[in-house]
């Protein structure tokens, strides 16, 4: 598979971990196994093709960025690299198939056209099969002379520990918040915060349809209705698209927290309705808080994902009603 591959923006919260690459690529020590790996929206896949972009470049800036000029950078831009061999799920497949793990595995033992060798990408590498893990496995065990292959993943633990051995592993994570608050106020001005506070922690996903802030919004509003008593959990529940289920469950992780901040009387006030919550009421939304964060790993795995999303609205509706209760005594 040949994909263009355009310049990746140089986000400013990667300022550390880039420089540590360009380094490494600068002195020639980069390992024949790359893995990207953090959660979804933080930056990870604009990291590695930034650092793909300047394996093939041959004439790097002072930042060790490609310059976007040159014969392989006008290449990969193009999609037509001979070198360059990039692997992910096929188009409306859950997994990453043990034929397209195949196929990568064969061109990068072709011969490459420049001295710089092959060099793979292979995207979303945590929805590889057994079968095709074991495939790659094969390849990275005993890699091509002078080739490197580079993964990206959201989900670390979902790979099997031989892959995960045989990689250079780059956690990719928020390593500087303030710059990050910073290019979203850039990006956009009139961002409301809570918009803001949701993607502090997933930037990347900032280029997002109507319909997806749409969505946030609408669950925002069936938190608070089941919080202030409007609605009935289970109802609630139902109205949550199981597809979504992890990132609705990431979103109602961001919302307790507020709740939390609420209670301890350090929020906008929206939750909680004493001045400062009971013992009652922490207690009551540290265990809400426990639900979720036990929900989010969860929803990543085969559990009853309607079951999961009832409980926990049954969750967020005993901590509204204590919170209601504290606010009339």
């Amino acid at each position: 598979m040949s994909l263009p591959i355009p310049q990746s923006e140089a986000l400013p919260w990667q300022s550390r971990s880039w420089a540590r690459l360009a380094r490494q690529l600068q002195q020639d020590r980069l390992p024949a196994g790359l893995l990207f790996a953090g959660a979804p929206g933080v930056g990870k896949r604009a990291l590695a093709l930034r650092l793909v972009a300047a394996m093939l470049c041959t004439d790097r800036t002072a930042t060790g960025d490609a310059c976007g000029q040159c014969g392989p950078c006008q290449q990969r831009q193009a999609g037509t690299h001979p070198d360059l061999i990039i692997g992910e799920p096929e188009p409306d497949k859950k997994q990453l198939s043990v034929d397209v793990v195949r196929e990568f595995s064969r061109r990068m033992f072709l011969t490459s056209s420049l001295p710089s060798g092959r060099l793979g990408l292979m995207l979303q590498a945590d929805r590889m099969n057994t079968h095709a893990a074991n495939a790659l496995l094969k390849t990275l065990e005993e890699p091509p002379p002078t080739a490197h292959i580079v993964l990206v993943c959201d989900q670390l633990a979902v790979l099997p520990a031989t892959i995960r051995s045989r990689c250079q592993l780059i956690r990719v994570g928020i390593e500087q918040p303030q710059a990050v608050e910073a290019w979203l106020k850039q990006q956009q001005p009139d961002l409301p915060d809570s918009e803001l506070q949701w993607y502090l922690q997933r930037p990347m996903q900032l280029a997002q349809s109507d319909a997806e802030l749409s969505e946030r919004q609408q669950w925002r509003e069936g938190l608070q209705a089941v919080w202030h008593g409007r609605a009935a959990p289970v109802d609630a529940a139902a109205a949550i698209d199981e597809a979504r289920a992890d990132l609705w469950v990431q979103f109602a992780h961001q919302v307790g927290a507020e709740v939390l901040r609420d209670c301890l009387g350090q929020g906008s006030g929206q939750w909680a309705l004493a001045k400062n919550g009971t013992r009652a009421d922490r207690a009551a939304i540290r265990r809400l808080l426990d639900g979720v964060r036990a929900a989010l790993l969860m929803a990543r795995g085969q559990a009853n994902r309607r079951l999961m999303l009832e409980v926990l609205m049954i969750e967020w509706s005993r901590a509204g009603r204590l919170s209601r209760e504290s606010g009339r005594a």
